[in-house]
């Protein structure tokens, strides 16, 4: 959530006109705009009043104001729940004014920053803008100048005012907002930037000696334990392995402090091979504990997590570590000397291809687009899907028949990336074999997993009966033909790898059958 702060004039809503609204960055709540539906009703000013005491515009009553104010709180919170990134167009310069977002933050699991719109403006400069003004846009003198002070006090003793709100980030220039947004969706990217510098090229092989992609583990402790120590004895705590957690640790199993204790130091301590891709048991869990949400199993799993321990803050602090999605590139050295790359595409539901092309790079020199795609998605999009049914979407739901659809679909879009591969991070020796792959859970039923061409689903119900934890393992070996130094060296070889779970819990539920589209 991003609160644009300044004084009236300052610019915020010419920037949220000419960038946020114009680039699709995220939904706005203007403050403005609700209370229009009272002083400005038919959008062409046509109630501008111009009275003896010099009013152009009818002041809104105490009853309208708050209504308005509901109106945008509630707003704020539907957008919230479907995980959308959030832009407040207000004055935002006063705490008391900003907390009610900040509380609402926190209920759902956003990190907050500031946008300094205001900056190093002259108090006269906005003054004389804002008397140049028209309608509603047009206050008081000594409004602008309470703000702009305002403005300037909560800045300096920003640290002071929000110590207790680690969700609240800070301060942010309204030219850094382009970089906050840019979500590397590539794990490795700042961890191999000297390659990038030679090469243009990301080559995770020179890093990791493999990659893990682990699937729903839902609170199997027990069996993530197995799991870890059988892909690298070293834990994860090893350098060799980047791990990657593809959603819902927790919830329904045995085990959930296990799993906690395996996996959240790496979380806290940002271990840079220790990822974890939300899923909607992360949200679930985070909106039970802020009271907006009830669930059983996720109150469960927070009554065992605090009972051995973890506090409420600790258990968030994990949690915010997660991304909506990522990509991951494997380049594979072939005998000719070309380069084959496998783009691994990241989300707990699974979504379609097209999402990733769009988000995974940058199009063009101008520095908008830049901003990688996640967080222009609802998190909704990444962690549950869209569907018509909601049991599908809740993740009660079947791959049955969909294999040649699905097979379809990715040799499609593999051609559609290849089509525009001028814009993307590829080299000249790239071949034209190149693939993308989705990787995903949350939903079982998929049956056999080697019907899917482009596609590794992972979710195989290791928290019921004779279900298991799946895992994906990526292994770099070195060609015997590559040389030295060569840049890519080396061949990614992928297994899918299977983990007897130990819950005597009978799943109760039948899977939806949703047929794909004809």
């Amino acid at each position: 959530m991003y609160l644009l702060a300044g004084a009236p004039a300052c610019g915020k809503s010419t920037f949220v006109n000419d960038f946020i609204l114009k680039h699709r960055l995220g939904r706005v709540i203007s403050w403005d705009a609700y209370r229009n539906v009272f002083r400005d009703p038919y959008g062409d000013g046509s109630r501008n009043l111009h009275t003896i005491d010099g009013w152009e515009v009818a002041p809104l009553t105490r009853r309208e104001e708050n209504y308005a104010i509901r109106r945008s709180l509630a707003d704020t919170e539907m957008f919230m729940q479907a995980g959308d990134t959030i832009f407040v167009d207000n004055t935002n310069t006063k705490k008391k004014n900003v907390m009610p977002f900040i509380e609402l933050a926190d209920a759902y699991g956003y990190r907050v920053w500031l946008i300094d719109m205001q900056g190093k403006q002259p108090l006269d400069t906005l003054i004389r803008r804002n008397y140049n003004r028209t309608g509603y846009k047009r206050v008081p003198k000594s409004v602008v100048e309470d703000h702009y002070k305002a403005h300037m006090t909560t800045r300096a003793n920003f640290e002071e005012l929000f110590s207790e709100y680690y969700h609240v980030m800070g301060f942010l220039p309204r030219e850094s907002l382009v970089t906050n947004m840019a979500v590397p969706t590539n794990f490795s990217r700042a961890s191999i930037d000297r390659h990038l510098a030679h090469t243009g090229a990301i080559n995770l092989a020179n890093v990791y000696k493999r990659v893990a992609l682990i699937g729903d583990v839902q609170g199997m402790g027990n069996t993530l334990e197995k799991a870890i120590a059988a892909i690298d004895p070293k834990g994860l705590a090893s350098g060799e392995t980047l791990w990657i957690f593809m959603g819902d640790l927790f919830d329904r199993g045995n085990n959930p402090v296990k799993v906690a204790n395996l996996v959240f130091p790496y979380l806290l301590g940002k271990a840079p091979n220790v990822k974890l891709i939300n899923g909607n048991h992360e949200s679930i869990l985070l909106n039970v504990m802020a009271g907006v949400l009830q669930n059983k199993e996720a109150e469960d799993t927070l009554a065992a997590l605090m009972k051995a321990g973890y506090t409420k803050q600790t258990i968030r602090k994990a949690l915010w570590a997660a991304v909506p999605a990522a990509e991951l590139r494997l380049d594979s050295v072939l005998e000719d000397g070309s380069v084959a790359s496998q783009y691994l595409y990241l989300s707990h539901a699974g979504v379609h291809p097209k999402l990733f092309a769009d988000a995974s790079a940058p199009k063009n020199e101008y520095a908008v687009e830049k901003i990688y795609g996640v967080y222009r998605h609802p998190m909704k999009t990444w962690e549950t899907g869209y569907s018509q049914y909601e049991r599908a979407r809740l993740g009660y739901s079947s791959y049955e028949h969909w294999a040649p659809a699905l097979n379809e679909l990715y040799v499609r879009e593999t051609e559609k990336f290849h089509a525009g591969a001028s814009d993307r991070r590829v080299t000249a020796r790239s071949r034209v074999d190149d693939s993308l792959v989705a990787v995903c859970g949350h939903r079982g039923g998929y049956g056999n997993p080697k019907q899917y061409s482009n596609l590794v689903p992972l979710e195989s119900q290791v928290e019921y009966r004779g279900g298991h934890l799946s895992v994906m393992v990526y292994t770099a070996t070195l060609a015997a033909w590559a040389d030295e130094d060569d840049t890519f060296r080396h061949v990614w070889q992928g297994e899918r790898r299977e983990f007897a779970g130990d819950s005597n819990l009978a799943c109760t539920w039948q899977a939806k059958k949703v047929l794909p589209p004809e």
